[in-house]
């Protein structure tokens, strides 16, 4: 499970998640967020993964499930579009 933490000062990504196309099934990622050092209360939150391929496409996925709202605990499997062309 990674850990993410929106109240950060920093821009730099400290939990960079780079994938292949053949990586199945290391597509599916757990994720908890956190507001400091306390875990972010999702109820009722609309998520979306942001992401940019290396030849420079942005991609946005909102297919996040939520698995504890309370806890601020994720799920999020990585779309085909989110890698790059194949080659």
């Amino acid at each position: 499970m990674y850990n993410l933490n929106i109240n950060k000062s920093s821009v730099v990504p400290t939990n960079l998640i780079v994938g292949r196309v053949l990586d199945k099934p290391f597509d599916k990622f757990s994720f908890k967020i956190f507001d400091g050092l306390d875990p972010l209360d999702l109820t009722g939150a609309t998520l979306e993964f942001r992401g940019v391929t290396p030849d420079n496409k942005k991609v946005i996925s909102t297919d996040v499930k939520i698995t504890d709202a309370k806890s601020g605990e994720i799920e999020f499997t990585i779309p085909s579009n989110f890698y790059s062309a194949s080659g």
